[in-house]
């Protein structure tokens, strides 16, 4: 009886394919000590040691987040591959120096956004994504021998996703300020002949129908303070009146 070559298997089992340790090193499995299904920590591993892949490109887009807003090299790199995905790079064969380009415009995009977090970072893939295609919409839409239905469909599909735009790039805005202290500067201030302006902390409430109240006096004017030294006149309160000399009419001596 012939010794069988290769692996053993089990009864039932089919026969495994033999794998050189060349093979096996090069594959990355989960980190020594971690709980079975858990994926590796990518921190532990060195890129110069792993094969050109979507791996090694996650360690090097550690610590990157100029582009997606978070420092995690796994975020980065698929979140940077959905925007590249969605996008048309032309028909077959194309040209691959453009498509480059058009790679790296879009990751200069990213770039461009400044996402602060991994939150703006999906809001920043969305808005170059949308843009794109909006874009290329346009030029379908402008293409020679076609339809006026066609154009039309066209047209109208880049109008929503410029819409979809305005929308992100305002959800973008709303989401940075947040937090912050709306600052209100005037610049110069016009004073007409007869009026008065008060310099200093004013604190009043609403006036007369708008249902505020100040002590216990519902329609009471709003109090106002000022700062210490600047003078203030009291709403009732008459300037001083300079005497009037009385008329003398000719001729009728003075009493």
């Amino acid at each position: 009886m012939k010794e069988a070559k290769g692996l053993a298997r089990a009864p039932g089992k089919p026969a495994g394919r033999r794998v050189s340790g060349a093979t096996a090193a090069r594959k990355p499995g989960p980190a020594a000590g971690a709980a079975p299904g858990a994926t590796a920590d990518l921190s532990t591993l060195d890129p110069s040691k792993l094969p050109p892949g979507a791996l090694r490109r996650a360690l090097e887009l550690t610590d990157h987040p100029e582009i997606s807003g978070s420092t995690y090299g796994s975020f980065t790199f698929v979140l940077l591959n959905q925007v590249l995905n969605a996008q048309w790079y032309g028909p077959e064969p194309r040209d691959e120096d453009f498509a480059m380009l058009q790679r790296m415009a879009a990751e200069r995009a990213l770039k461009g956004i400044c996402p602060t977090d991994p939150a703006e970072g999906m809001l920043a893939a969305q808005m170059v994504a949308a843009y794109n295609n909006a874009m290329e919409c346009f030029r379908r839409g402008n293409l020679p021998e076609q339809s006026f239905e066609a154009w039309q469909a066209q047209m109208g599909q880049a109008n929503r996703l410029m819409r979809t735009y305005a929308v992100l790039m305002e959800t973008l805005d709303r989401h940075r300020s947040q937090g912050r202290p709306q600052v209100v500067r005037v610049e110069r201030v016009t004073v007409e002949a007869g009026a008065q302006a008060v310099i200093g902390n004013v604190n009043g409430v609403r006036g007369r129908g708008h249902g505020g109240e100040s002590g216990e006096q519902p329609h009471a004017p709003a109090r106002v303070t000022a700062e210490p030294g600047a003078e203030m006149r009291r709403p009732n309160q008459e300037p001083e009146r300079q005497p009037v000399p009385a008329a003398v009419s000719e001729g009728i001596e003075k009493m």
